[in-house]
């Protein structure tokens, strides 16, 4: 069974006409199964328009989700209509579904994600470390760049926008994430500000300790850390969260190291599957939590962790966010994601939340040389074929 759930402030019934809702409904006509298109709850504003928890309320999708089970599918044995289905599922024993549900659900499209709310994963196993993310944000111009090795410097590509403001930085363009000749990796992920958050100095200029301006920080780190270990320590040497506040920090190095930096303490990967939302990991009560997109990555990767790109695409492409039918990504979306594995030196990079195309790239020769500012859709993208 596959639940699709509609955008945000769009409704079931909408997604059911929509060109994107014919699509499913011929599939499952093609592979047989059922197909499920639940609304969520009403805005107050205006009764047509749903949303599903955006990490910012109490509402679990995942639960709702559940409770229709036990409403529509009746553990006598009766057959039972799923509304807003192409098939009558035949008579199914509640238990043995209940059970199948707590293995796998798939959810297809978390369309109310917030609009700069963002998910990592790590998958480390079998002599592979992969690591991805999803970049969910308003702006249009995302773009790659890269640092040339130096004898003093590590070569580095990044990924990022242009900010006219960016937690009071002077404007100028931002690496959201990165990656160097050295396998280190990092990305940045927004969380909520904890109340006695300091503001950071002014931009632009050396503080009063010397520490380099808070726009070169993470350039700074990219190019003279070279593992995980290092790279917490530079932050922690420069209090990067006073400086950059309401922000954690995920770091991965290509021995299987996983961190995530938050100001308050490290939390260090334990397991095979590592997820990072925008919630503090070491303080979860600050807000964003529940968290939708985390409890589905962590489920998707108990049931396969596989450290390869393929099934780290797969993860965050479950965990993407779309604009509804009808609304643009100015008010927010996935625009890109990018899955690296750090081990081989590769990546592969994919845009506005479309898993069918996907540009494969070999970092090893922009670490090398360089490489000047371009933007993502400028890149070579071919069919990608994922599963």
């Amino acid at each position: 069974m596959v639940f699709v759930l509609h955008g945000g402030l769009g409704s079931g019934e909408s997604l059911w006409e929509s060109e994107s809702g014919r699509s499913w409904k011929t599939l499952a006509d093609e592979h047989g199964f059922l197909l499920a298109l639940p609304e969520g709850r009403s805005d107050p504003a205006d009764a047509s328009r749903h949303h599903w928890n955006d990490c910012r309320t109490d509402i679990d999708a995942a639960e709702e989700i559940c409770r229709f089970f036990e409403r529509h599918v009746r553990p006598s044995g009766e057959d039972s209509t799923l509304p807003g289905t192409s098939y009558n599922p035949a008579t199914a024993e509640g238990g043995v579904v209940r059970r199948v549900l707590g293995a796998l659900i798939l959810i297809v499209g978390l369309g109310n994600a917030a609009a700069e709310a963002c998910s990592g994963v790590v998958l480390v196993g079998d002599g592979a470390v992969v690591v991805g993310g999803n970049e969910d944000n308003d702006k249009i111009d995302a773009s790659i760049w890269a640092t040339a090795a130096t004898e003093s410097a590590h070569g580095a590509a990044y990924f990022g926008f242009h900010f006219v403001g960016l937690g009071g930085r002077f404007p100028g363009w931002y690496e959201m994430q990165g990656v160097n000749d050295r396998g280190l990796y990092f990305d940045l992920f927004s969380v909520p500000c904890a109340p006695d958050a300091e503001s950071a100095p002014s931009p632009g200029l050396p503080t009063p300790s010397g520490r380099p301006a808070p726009e070169a920080l993470e350039r700074t780190m990219m190019t003279t850390c070279a593992t995980v270990v290092e790279a917490l320590a530079f932050l922690h040497a420069r209090n990067y969260t006073r400086i950059v506040p309401c922000v954690q920090v995920l770091l991965v190095d290509r021995a299987g190291n996983a961190a995530v930096y938050t100001g308050t303490g490290d939390v260090f990967r334990t397991t095979p599957g590592f997820v990072v939302t925008n919630f503090n990991l070491t303080n979860p009560a600050l807000g964003e939590w529940p968290c939708e997109r985390y409890t589905l990555a962590t489920r998707m990767i108990a049931w396969d962790a596989s450290p390869t790109l393929d099934r780290a695409a797969q993860i965050l492409r479950a965990a993407r966010y779309i604009p509804a039918p009808g609304a643009s990504y100015a008010e927010g979306g996935t625009r890109y994601s990018v899955v690296c594995d750090l081990i081989g030196g590769i990546a592969d990079v994919y845009l506005d939340g479309d898993f069918t195309r996907r540009a494969h790239l070999d970092l090893a020769p922009l670490w090398a040389t360089g490489h000047d500012r371009m933007l993502l859709a400028e890149l070579p993208f071919t069919p990608s074929e994922l599963p």
